[in-house]
């Protein structure tokens, strides 16, 4: 056996003695047939992988779970959700209990370990019965963490695919499209984003360049801060700077003119806004400002001069709606390893 796996062996020791107590205790009650699950959407845990570990651990009682994805105040109830720290807090609310037994378990990395010990102080809580005022059984095994410095939450990436519109000349005033984004999220709160956009062709209507079909692609990195973010809404600001391809085709009105391409760089600023839906999934708006450093102007060359078809704004506006997901990276995992299970 090598010395990387003793820890995990060693846990997995003591967990087994904890609940093998537990389950023969004298305080031991009758199990109940249903237990409801409800697992925390930044606890980075896969409901029905967590929903299938306690399963396992009572068949043997014949209980059964049941997961339960909205608010609920039904007992028995496990609670399972994600501590600042990295740590899983584990609650069990029990019919007749003011209170619930919590216990929490360091996250070592290990998605089975971490499942594995989740069922068996959850058993072990269960069999326990309702805590009493005068003692607290121990179904977890307190471990001694690492000495750290400061313990900081996890980092966390979100991607996400929106629609986005933007501002672009009097003569096409809203020019949509579909934008993918890519946010990473320090344990602090900083961002780093980037988000690539695509607005397909879109016929000008009228003006001088009526005729001509406009098409963008628009690539975009920024940086900024996210405020309350553990909570489920969650605002967010940013600085971007941006470059764009512009071209056009088609023949406007009156002109021979010809297809053409050119190239625009922006600044601008962005507030964003996230509201969790449950199960990592969020959805996201975005409002900012654009400040086009080097426009487009779409100039047809005829034999009697110059004529400008399309002049781009200085300042435009843009916007996006779509949805995300999260990803959780705890800055204690192990090398290869990953905190977020899949079903």
């Amino acid at each position: 056996m090598s010395f990387e796996k003793v820890p995990r062996v060693w846990l997995a020791l003591r967990l087994a003695v904890v609940g093998a107590s537990l389950a023969t205790s004298p305080t031991a009650v009758e199990q109940p047939s249903e237990v409801v699950l409800t697992v925390d959407a930044d606890a980075g845990l896969s409901d029905g992988a967590v929903a299938d570990a306690l399963a396992a651990h009572l068949a043997e009682v014949d209980s059964v779970v049941r997961v339960e994805r909205s608010a609920t105040t039904a007992r028995p109830r496990v609670s399972v959700s994600r501590l600042s720290s990295g740590a899983v807090r584990v609650e069990v609310w029990l019919e007749g209990a003011a209170e619930p037994w919590s216990r929490e378990i360091p996250d070592e990395g290990d998605p089975d370990l971490l499942l594995e010990s989740i069922g068996v102080v959850v058993r072990g809580m269960l069999l326990a019965g309702p805590p009493s005022d005068d003692a607290t059984p121990d179904p977890a095994p307190t471990i001694d963490p690492e000495p750290t410095s400061e313990p900081k939450p996890p980092a966390q990436l979100d991607l996400s695919l929106a629609y986005r519109g933007e501002t672009v000349a009097a003569d096409l005033l809203w020019h949509s499209g579909v934008a993918a984004q890519l946010s990473w999220q320090a344990p602090r709160g900083w961002l780093l984003d980037g988000a690539v956009a695509w607005m397909p062709p879109h016929r000008v209507r009228n003006g001088a360049g009526e005729g001509l079909a406009i098409q963008r692609v628009h690539a975009s990195v920024g940086a900024g801060f996210r405020f309350r973010r553990d909570r489920r809404v969650r605002p967010a600001l940013l600085a971007m700077v941006g470059a764009e391809l512009f071209d056009w085709s088609g023949t406007a009105v009156q002109t021979q003119g010809q297809p053409g391409a050119a190239a625009r760089v922006s600044a601008g600023v962005a507030g964003e806004l996230q509201v969790d839906l449950g199960a990592g999934f969020f959805a996201i708006a975005r409002l900012g400002a654009n400040a086009w450093l080097a426009g487009a102007d779409l100039v047809s060359t005829r034999s009697d001069g110059e004529r400008r078809l399309l002049r781009t704004s200085v300042v435009s506006g843009w916007g996006t709606l779509g949805v995300g997901y999260r990803f959780f990276f705890i800055r204690n995992r192990r090398r290869g390893t990953t905190t977020q299970v899949s079903e």
